[in-house]
């Protein structure tokens, strides 16, 4: 046996299962014998090995949504899923819950999700974040149901709310133990690489479009193990075709990109992305409270509309004012106020929108105080932490963190923060006028109706006279056009509802005796420092909301574009060229002892050959390479075939399952179907049997005798490596016996893990699903091709064939 070699004729079939709907993707976890698979309706489902038990489903929102990439966090712990329309998702491994999802501009074509080789932090700089102000939880972020649709702030997938946790606001699920850098990359359908740091915070973009003509889309993008190059195979139109069939032939390249900036600052992108990650948790969370602090405004505005309704239909714009200041001042009542009052409004009635009205008012100045205001106490404090980061360019300024523009994300803040007491302010006022007026009002109900009034009501001071005058000029009645141009009257609440709307202040609180911002009006030039946090009295929480996130978005973006520049680019290399209809298949691997990167390509299923090439991811020497040599120097490369031999025929191979065959004509060459790595040193090939089109050759080669007969090539612009005239090795004289295995199905996709010794096979109409054991015991391998074993894995297929089809029907239903 060849040294290093998988024994893949001991092979098990574990299990075979048959789906009513087509499998488009499978991807192995790396950590855990967990399967992911996508299928043609958009549902991502997680299946445990063996059984291929469903453990959870995740069901796109739209119909027909195309799943175009799968990638798990290194750690198994998150899944990211990647759609055609743009969207990508990271959901938790244990409920699929959704805890975070992005828009990538022009759809997703790849996926991919790596980690540095080094740890990054100590969690040195993560114990500020204890000492920041507690938040509560919130119902719609914290369920105790494992609900997918549970928002991106929730405290864990299925976990219950708990608002003594300092914590518990921040994404910490997805940060949990993460004690080095990762990278979500995501390739797009225009040729575009987006890296996003542990999968939340997008720190570049890099545009291919500048060095490749006629882009199109990203087929696979990996980077190397300290994220010193990143690895893209990527499309373009080829500019040499003219017209008829060959407009749909495609060029695939090789592109090389240069993120010594990433590699060299990793630890400090490490701090800075959880920072981002922080104020991004921290920003999401403003917005719900903001959301949930106008539903409760509402639910006043709704109550009073209801209960004066009626009165509102009988008088015209401006007179129900008009009427309740009479009534104060002068006792009068028109007949339509005295008829309201005596026969429209209850003694029951008054007391429930008081109730109401205080329960409203009372949350509205919880949501302020205890989430507003602590998010803005909050924002301030990680700013002040990236201001800090700022300040030390040598370790940052690369990063685009900028200390002016984190200033200004500062005061913006601040601003925000000022504006959230301010609204305490206007709460206490508003609901200290609303209690009076309705207390008075309650005293009128009764004097109508001839009741007696109680002692406790019956006295009414010149101050509540005051508030009650206030509540009427200030909250009563405005008029509203629907959508239909019709005119309605509503209340108003102007005293609260003002900073709400995205206007300036109509009645901007009086501040003439604030002594500080009197010092501020004397000394105008005192606002320009850093330090001092602007206190604008005109403008709305909704207004200060909005600059807010224009200054963290620009401290965001710029970061991402100081990254995006720094990332070099080279020139594309030619592989092949091949037809828009074809399907790619690739697998990238690098490998941190030689400082080297593999690729296995294959054109398209059954393709007679496949591609397999390295290049060094030390940048010195890429560098050096393309300044002496050619560019395509970087990229040594080799073309395999498999033809008919002794260890290759049909004959001479084990095959998981006794099953009647059906021998056909052999051919000269094997059409490969698909090619993966297996681990770093070994990679399998799945190829079509010789014999008979109905069975399958999974062959595991070692990754040294591909490397043995990679070179060089020159190759000229615009040409491929295929045009070079490069000779195609037959690998057939090197593969042993027991490197090859006999699969009993027609396939059209397969997916391997090393770590994990599994694999699994989908056949070429991608609806049977094959499990196996890549490297079963023998004693477990008789025991299981005994009769009873046949007999129970075929009770066990019926079984599994029959819930799937009832489930997928259910959810087609």
């Amino acid at each position: 046996m060849m040294a290093g070699v998988i024994p893949a004729n001991q092979m098990k079939q574990v299990l075979e299962k048959h789906l009513s709907i087509c499998i488009t993707k499978c991807v192995w976890s790396p950590k855990m014998d967990l399967l992911l698979t996508a299928n043609s309706y958009g549902h991502v489902t997680l299946q445990r090995h063996r059984s291929l038990q469903r453990v959870w489903q995740l069901v796109p929102s739209t119909e027909h949504t195309v799943v175009t990439g799968l990638a798990w966090r290194p750690d198994s712990n998150l899944v990211a899923i990647g759609y055609k329309s743009g969207l990508v998702t990271l959901v938790t491994l244990e409920t699929g819950t959704e805890v975070h999802s992005f828009e990538a501009p022009e759809g997703v074509s790849s996926l991919a999700w790596q980690q540095h080789c080094k740890t990054a932090s100590q969690g040195e700089a993560d114990i500020w974040s204890n000492y920041m102000t507690p938040l509560p939880a919130s119902d719609k972020w914290f369920s105790e149901s494992s609900n997918t649709e549970t928002n991106t702030a929730s405290g864990g997938a299925g976990s219950s709310s708990n608002t003594s946790d300092p914590l518990s606001w921040q994404n910490s699920h997805i940060l949990d133990n993460q004690d080095s850098l990762t990278l979500l990359i995501v390739g797009t359908e225009k040729g575009k690489v987006l890296l996003c740091a542990f999968g939340l915070v997008h720190c570049a973009t890099i545009d291919l479009a500048d060095k490749v003509p006629g882009l199109g889309k990203v087929l696979d993008a990996q980077c190397s193990h300290n994220m010193n190059l990143l690895s893209v195979v990527v499309e373009a139109r080829d500019e040499i075709t003219c017209s008829g069939e060959e407009e749909s032939v495609r060029n695939v390249l090789h592109v090389a990109c240069d993120m010594s900036v990433i590699a060299e600052h990793h630890r400090e992108l490490y701090d800075l992305a959880k920072k981002y990650s922080e104020i991004q948790a921290l920003f999401n969370y403003s917005t719900e409270a903001i959301s949930q602090l106008r539903e409760a405004w509402e639910g006043i505005l709704l109550e009073m509309d209801t209960k004066l309704d009626a009165y509102f239909g009988m008088r015209e714009a401006g007179e129900v004012s008009t009427d309740f200041l009479e009534l104060l001042m002068f006792g009068r009542t028109p007949p339509e106020l005295n008829m309201f009052l005596s026969t429209k409004l209850t003694e029951k009635g008054l007391k429930k929108l008081r109730q109401t009205v205080e329960l409203n008012y009372t949350n509205m100045h919880k949501l302020v105080v205890k989430q507003l205001e602590a998010v803005g106490q909050g924002l301030t404090f990680v700013l002040s932490q990236v201001l800090g980061m700022a300040r030390t360019q040598d370790r940052f300024g690369l990063l685009g963190v900028d200390e002016d523009v984190v200033n200004a994300s500062f005061k913006e803040a601040g601003a925000f923060l000022l504006k959230t007491t301010e609204l305490q302010a206007a709460i206490r006022l508003s609901m200290r006028d609303f209690l009076a007026f309705l207390k008075w009002l309650s005293v009128v109900h009764l004097r109508i109706t001839g009741n007696q009034v109680p002692p406790e009501l019956a006295k009414t001071t010149h101050e509540e006279t005051q508030h009650i005058v206030n509540f009427l000029s200030d909250t009563l009645e405005e008029v509203v056009i629907d959508k239909d141009g019709k005119r309605h009257r509503k209340f108003r609440l102007e005293g609260v509802g003002q900073y709400l709307q995205d206007e300036n202040l109509k009645k901007p609180p009086k501040c003439d005796n604030n002594p500080w911002i009197k010092f501020l009006d004397e000394n105008p030039k005192m606002k320009d420092l850093p330090m001092i946090l602007p206190q604008r009295r005109e403008t709305s929480l909704i207004q200060e909301y909005s600059r807010l996130s224009e200054e963290l978005i620009r401290l965001a973006k710029r970061s991402v574009d100081v990254i995006s520049k720094n990332i070099n680019v080279a020139n594309g290399v030619i592989i092949f060229k091949h037809s828009q209809k074809s399907e790619v298949s690739i697998s990238q691997s690098t490998n941190p002892d030689t400082q080297e990167m593999n690729v296995i390509l294959v054109p398209s299923i059954k393709s007679p050959i496949f591609y397999f090439g390295k290049w060094t991811t030390d940048i010195n020497d890429m560098y050096l390479r393309i300044k002496s040599f050619e560019l395509s120097s970087t990229l040594n490369i080799a073309l395999f075939r498999f033809t008919p031999t002794n260890c290759l025929s049909t004959s001479s191979l084990a095959s998981p399952s006794k099953t009647t065959e059906v021998e056909h004509e052999e051919v000269s060459e094997a059409p490969i179907i698909a090619a993966q790595f297996y681990n770093g040193s070994m990679a399998s090939v799945l190829v079509q049997d010789f014999g008979n089109v109905m069975r399958s050759l999974l062959i595991q080669v070692p990754v040294v005798l591909l490397e043995a007969n990679v070179r060089s090539v020159g190759i000229p612009e615009n040409c491929s490596v295929a045009d070079a005239n490069l000779d195609s090795v037959d690998l057939s004289k090197d593969v042993t016996r027991d490197s090859v295995c006999r699969l009993d199905v027609s396939a059209g996709l397969f997916g391997v893990s090393g770590a994990r010794k599994l694999a699994v096979v989908v056949a070429n109409h991608r609806r049977t699903v094959q499990l196996y054991d890549m490297e079963a015991d023998e004693d477990d391998y008789d025991d299981d091709n005994s009769d009873d074993g046949a007999v129970n894995s075929s009770v066990v297929a019926a079984t599994a064939l029959a819930a799937d089809v009832s489930t997928d029907q259910s959810l087609l239903g």
